[in-house]
């Protein structure tokens, strides 16, 4: 069986990638100095099973997700990180086959991100999977992009698409909805990858630290998170539903059955950003974003007010969206 120093000494020190900040993960803490001219950007994510995974899902998905989440949130702030504690519970001795498959997906999302593990901890658990990740990134000082500063008129963008996150989830949950929905075996992997493997958009990093003058990422949906932003910057803002962008799979499987736009909108796991880009700003960050290879849709405009966000079809007519979002209690 598997000991805490074999856990740390086989599987976690290697991910600290010999960062010094990690002392080697043979202290109580670590010691980590910003870059000069830096502030440091703290976020922080558990990752519970039965919550924000499947009893089911492999090892190499819980963890590239957990730390994928975490890094969607730097992006979204314009900060490059540093690195991520990992707090992690565990109800059963993990396998060697389980924690290298683990460690493996936290060294290949780490190492595409220069963010090495600096520390944690590890115990049991009485009630299934526990993950927790704090990640720390920093940024030019008085440069962090936040969701309370965006302004009328301001154009709304957002990076990919919205809404494959719940299709992927609810054909694991039920494989029988693919022929419901007409989907091809190739479109229930691409939308099932999407919800156990969310990649971060890192390229959009840059473009929002240039143009944006507020953002975050889509991790409670566009309906929801949209909504925050607003409330934040104490604004409203008008969307096209024609304008968001929707995948292929989501396209087909929405002509048959209409109440998954409303959940594709609102159910999140997403991990997009949504940005906001002056008018001013807008030619050249449509340029930016093209070399960026991140693909960037408007989806509306901020508005005066602070009601919540409009939804509007081709006719300008305002629809109501039913919340599909999950809540913790």
């Amino acid at each position: 069986m598997l000991s805490e120093t074999d856990l740390i000494d086989t599987y976690f020190r290697p991910l600290t990638k010999g960062d010094n900040a990690a002392l080697n993960l043979q202290d109580d803490a670590a010691l980590l100095t910003p870059p000069d001219g830096h502030e440091l950007v703290i976020s922080k994510d558990l990752f519970i099973e039965g919550v924000h995974f499947l009893p089911q899902d492999s090892a190499a998905n819980i963890g590239f997700k957990a730390l994928a989440v975490n890094i969607s949130d730097m992006n979204a702030k314009a900060a490059s990180p540093l690195g991520f504690f990992l707090g992690l519970s565990l109800p059963s001795p993990p396998t060697p086959d389980w924690m290298q498959d683990f460690c493996k997906s936290l060294e290949v999302l780490g190492n595409a991100f220069n963010c090495p593990l600096l520390g944690g901890d590890i115990t049991g658990s009485k009630a299934g999977i526990s993950i927790s990740i704090t990640i720390i990134g920093s940024v030019e000082r008085g440069k962090m992009v936040k969701r309370s500063t965006a302004n009328i008129g301001d154009q709304l963008f957002v990076t990919g698409s919205v809404g494959d996150a719940v299709l992927g989830f609810q054909l694991m949950q039920d494989p029988n909805l693919q022929q419901k929905w007409q989907l091809t075996d190739e479109e229930v992997k691409f939308v099932i990858h999407r919800y156990c493997h969310p990649i971060p958009r890192g390229g959009a990093n840059a473009l929002i630290k240039q143009h944006a003058s507020a953002a975050m990422d889509l991790s409670d949906g566009l309906y929801s998170d949209l909504e925050k932003l607003c409330t934040a910057s104490e604004k409203s803002a008008d969307i096209a539903l024609k304008s968001i962008p929707l995948s292929e799979p989501l396209q087909k499987a929405i002509k048959i059955d209409p109440s998954l736009r409303d959940l594709a909108l609102s159910w999140g796991d997403d991990y997009e950003i949504l940005a906001t880009i002056p008018e001013d700003k807008e030619p050249a960050f449509a340029k930016d974003a093209i070399f960026s290879g991140v693909t960037m849709t408007k989806i509306g405009t901020i508005t005066e007010g602070q009601t919540k966000p409009r939804y509007l079809d081709e006719n300008g007519q305002e629809q109501t969206i039913t919340s599909g979002q999950y809540h913790h209690f």
